[in-house]
């Protein structure tokens, strides 16, 4: 890390960096011009790893709204909204690019956005990379133009990064495709297609969430899929009539870039009235699931890609969370953030409805976050200095 000579000598290096590292992204920017060295010290990559992990400590919900190609992302505090649940919108940043139509994911302050197009049975498609918080913004990278195996089942694309080689990656997937982007190389590369492709269902009208997007995990991305799928690639969940023993969940290491098939809970023993989610919650891989009594179950992973750790964490009556006019106006829940001591957890309804559900009092208090926001996507989000270009 590059010296900070304006400073007094009486003060070490590593001490200074290790207070800056405490500041946020917006005084961070203003502290670079200060001088060629505080620039220095800032832009230096080992910094920028130094206050990511102060950052991951202080993880935000962000509304992501959408309209015509214009694009508003407002960040809220995770600690502030479980002490507040009607907070103001006093922060946002915009991003305009009318080519692009989709968000596909974040990771570490970085922002994965798509323009992509469908010509018969081609898709063209292409990427940039926003960091909200530094105001950076990549060129349109990934150009693809991929003849689709099976007509309307379109390419997906999920976004994590790998640790291994410090670059972040976009995978792209349909029936009997796979390929990988990586940020730095700027090129799209073949892997072997997945032995089983993930559920595809639409996404929700009024949020864009999508369902089955990819989890970023534990330097993999992970889907819940069912084997030999390819007829209910777009079905409705409501339709569909395999048995449990085809459910299981695909996780890609983005190091080895190679896959590896999980097993649900061994005691899921049904098939669910709504479509499981996976998701991470407390720095596990869970399994999220509606019982036919109308129960939200949660299952977490306790070591990772061990099927045998599977344990049921919560399991709580749907009926009890209930925030719509009718029963199944909300009725897609997906699940966000458990606070530290696992008493609040925080979940988004299809509707764009933000949710604090608190399992030692078996109470339900619904945030309104979502006021005045249309078509929202709602992801994890940290503030960071991590470079989009």
């Amino acid at each position: 890390m590059v010296p900070v000579t304006i400073l007094p000598s009486i003060l070490p290096h590593d001490l200074v960096a290790e207070i800056l590292s405490f500041l946020d992204v917006k005084s961070l920017t203003k502290l670079k011009c200060v001088s060629k060295s505080w620039n220095s010290l800032i832009s230096d990559p080992i910094f920028v790893q130094m206050h990511l992990k102060k950052s991951s400590q202080n993880p935000h919900i962000t509304l992501c709204s959408s309209n015509d190609g214009f694009f508003t992302l407002h960040p809220f505090p995770i600690r502030s909204l479980l002490e507040n649940r009607f907070m103001d919108h006093p922060d946002h940043y915009q991003f305009v690019d009318r080519g692009c139509n989709g968000f596909v994911g974040s990771c570490n302050g970085l922002i994965c956005m798509l323009s992509d197009r469908i010509d018969g049975k081609y898709q063209s498609s292409c990427l940039r990379f926003w960091n909200p918080a530094t105001r950076s913004v990549s060129k349109r990278l990934g150009y693809s133009y991929v003849e689709l195996r099976v007509r309307h089942l379109y390419l997906k694309f999920s976004f994590g990064y790998d640790n291994t080689t410090g670059k972040y990656k976009v995978v792209a997937y349909s029936p009997g495709i796979a390929k990988v982007f990586s940020l730095g190389d700027h090129v799209w590369k073949s892997i072997e297609s997945f032995p089983s492709t993930p559920f595809r269902c639409t996404r929700s009208a009024r949020t864009g969430l999508d369902q089955n997007g990819g989890v970023y995990f534990s330097n993999s991305l992970n889907w819940f899929t069912l084997c030999n799928n390819i007829v209910y690639l777009y079905s409705d969940w409501k339709d569909l009539n395999d048995t449990i023993e085809q459910f299981g969940i695909i996780s890609l290491d983005l190091g080895t870039e190679e896959c590896t098939q999980l097993l649900v809970p061994l005691d899921f023993d049904e098939i669910p009235p709504i479509m499981p989610i996976v998701c991470v919650l407390a720095d596990c891989l869970c399994f999220c699931h509606y019982s036919k009594e109308n129960d939200f179950v949660i299952w977490q992973m306790k070591k990772f890609r061990v099927e045998e750790s599977w344990t049921m964490f919560l399991k709580f009556s749907y009926q009890n969370i209930c925030i719509g006019s009718s029963y199944f106006e909300d009725r897609h829940l997906f699940p966000l953030y458990l606070s530290e001591n696992c008493n609040t957890l925080i979940l988004v309804s299809d509707r764009g409805h933000v949710v604090c559900y608190n399992k030692k009092d078996n109470r339900v208090e619904r945030s309104d976050l979502t006021r005045g926001i249309y078509r929202l996507v709602a992801k994890d989000y940290i503030e960071s200095l991590v470079s989009a270009c």
